[in-house]
């Protein structure tokens, strides 16, 4: 079976990650079991499987999930949930008490051709755009944040990291949206395999 790490297990909120399954016979186990075996693209039901496995250890028991409103709910109680994907891991973040957000990323200079989609003035006064891993950081805030929301956000207009630097483990953020704002405080989790930025 894979290893899961936990990045914070308490009863409030439980997050893991953990490698993409990659053993054939695991993924068709939990294609049958969650009845996803039509998914034809091998990497996409290693995903799905990946993100059931999480589940049952988390909250050990069946972990059917549905999406609305583009957030995933668990059918057999209301935990709030949130999930992404890397190239290689999948994360869970998972509470019974509140909202939830939560992205991981394995850092490559692909996200050179796509920052100019997401940063905005505000962060552009302190960016260096050649920095990786401030990109990434900032990248990851955004997704958690869009993620923990129930309102759609753009990332350039209404997303607006603060600046921090590389060793910090929290950042702030404020989110403007319809006159409103609201500033959130969000983690990072950070290894030579990939980062993580949750709520």
């Amino acid at each position: 079976m894979p290893n899961i790490k936990y990045i914070k297990n308490t009863k409030k909120i439980k997050i893991a990650v953990c490698k993409k399954i990659t053993d054939e016979k695991l993924i068709d186990f939990f294609s049958e079991k969650y009845k996803f075996n039509n998914i034809s693209n091998l990497k996409r039901k290693s995903e799905k499987a990946t993100v059931h496995f999480i589940i049952e250890k988390i909250i050990n028991k069946d972990s059917n999930y549905y999406y609305y409103n583009n957030k995933p709910k668990l059918k057999k109680n209301k935990f709030n949930t949130s999930i992404s994907h890397s190239k290689n891991y999948v994360a869970v973040s998972i509470s019974p008490s509140f909202s939830v957000g939560i992205d991981i990323e394995e850092i490559s200079e692909r996200i050179l051709k796509i920052s100019h989609k997401f940063i905005n003035n505000y962060e552009l006064k302190y960016l260096n755009n050649q920095n990786l891993y401030k990109l990434y950081v900032i990248w990851c805030a955004k997704e958690t944040l869009f993620k923990y929301y129930d309102e759609f956000l753009d990332f350039q207009k209404n997303i607006f990291i603060d600046d921090f630097n590389l060793n910090s483990k929290k950042i702030t953020a404020t989110v403007k949206l319809n006159k409103n704002k609201v500033v959130h405080t969000l983690s990072i989790y950070k290894n030579s395999d990939y980062l993580l930025v949750y709520t």
